[in-house]
């Protein structure tokens, strides 16, 4: 019997000898991806192995998210490399540290869109849009004919030649930056009519 509780003592003594700290992973922003905002705040993502009582980004207190995942905001006062240090505390008080980096740029401007005339606008079967657009950060282009999205494309520049229907083709641009900033043609910019022979 005694040897027994001695067996005992040595397996229950080692597994709580292996405990090890939490596994923390910054899921967002991403190390090396350029993260853009419309204001000076961004939120930070993380993800632990274990459950954790307690987790701090820069000294703030993060909250658990719906994915079991916990998230901060933190404001900034401009654009740069931020530091991230990540301090968490699990369910059996194992403390795991861990610290980052991100590139971060605030930009509130919404993308300016310098737009051309259609080269042909009528008896014809098709229609040549083009347009460039300035902005700080990359930019996905646009069009819509009648309210129906009919290109878009990750690029500051368009020179595209899409089919008429008949009737009025209403075309718009509209130029949406990485921060969230967006800007569109503005009234019937582009109104071709198209007459088929029927």
């Amino acid at each position: 019997m005694r040897h027994f509780f001695f067996i005992f003592f040595v397996i229950f003594f080692n597994v709580t000898w292996s405990q090890s700290n939490a596994a923390l992973e910054i899921v967002y922003p991403i190390t090396g991806i350029t993260t853009y905002s419309q204001d000076l705040s961004q939120e930070i993502v993380i993800q632990s192995s274990s459950p954790l009582t307690s987790i701090t980004v820069n000294g703030s207190p993060a909250t658990l998210r719906f994915d079991n995942g916990y998230s901060v905001s933190l404001f900034f006062t401009e654009s740069g490399i931020k530091n991230l240090a990540v301090v968490a505390i699990d369910e059996n008080g194992i403390s795991s540290e861990l610290n980052s980096t991100f590139d971060f740029q605030y930009d509130a401007q919404a993308p300016i869109i310098s737009a051309g005339q259609p080269s042909a606008v009528s008896n014809s079967q098709s229609v040549i849009l083009s347009a460039s657009v300035t902005d700080s950060s990359p930019v996905r282009l646009s069009v819509y004919r009648n309210s129906t999205i009919v290109y878009s494309e990750d690029s500051g520049s368009l020179n595209q030649s899409f089919q008429l229907q008949e009737g009025n083709n209403i075309f718009k641009i509209v130029a949406l930056d990485r921060a969230g900033n967006q800007s569109r043609s503005t009234g019937d910019l582009w109104d071709c009519r198209q007459e088929l022979e029927l």
